[in-house]
């Protein structure tokens, strides 16, 4: 026996390469499924904006918030001094009404002192989405 043909040599290389691929190919698609799914999808590519001028009166910071491509509740407000230190964080935001997306919300949070405030930060339900440092 002289052995294998190249012609049957070469047809053998690429069915074991091909099921090599089908086979990583599969594990790939299944690992990438369970990622993805892990992620809290109503999140992805949303967006929060404050419009206009934010009041801070008193104790009372008013807020005009809109949300952008997902649905958003739960905000809460973390406040910082003029040196940058925050003041105080999870300000519970009234009323607790979500935004849907494209829309705006008005919303308040009771601070110790609108004097002492000079930005605040929103955050929301969705880990990724909050506003950045937003001046009084």
């Amino acid at each position: 026996m002289k052995g294998i043909s190249p012609i049957i040599a070469s047809v053998l290389l690429i069915a074991i390469t091909m099921s090599i691929a089908v086979v990583l190919a599969a594990y790939v698609t299944s690992y990438t499924r369970e990622a993805t799914e892990a992620i809290p999808s109503a999140c992805i590519g949303g967006a929060l904006f404050v419009e206009g001028t934010p009041d801070c009166t008193g104790t009372t910071l008013t807020v005009v918030l809109r949300a952008e491509y997902v649905e958003l509740s739960s905000f809460t407000a973390d406040t910082r001094d003029s040196a940058g230190d925050v003041i105080q964080t999870g300000l519970t935001m009234s009323p607790s009404s979500s935004i849907l997306p494209g829309q705006i919300g008005t919303y308040t949070a009771t601070v110790t002192d609108c004097t002492s405030v000079s930005d605040f930060r929103i955050t929301t339900n969705c880990f990724n989405i909050y506003t950045g440092w937003t001046a009084v």
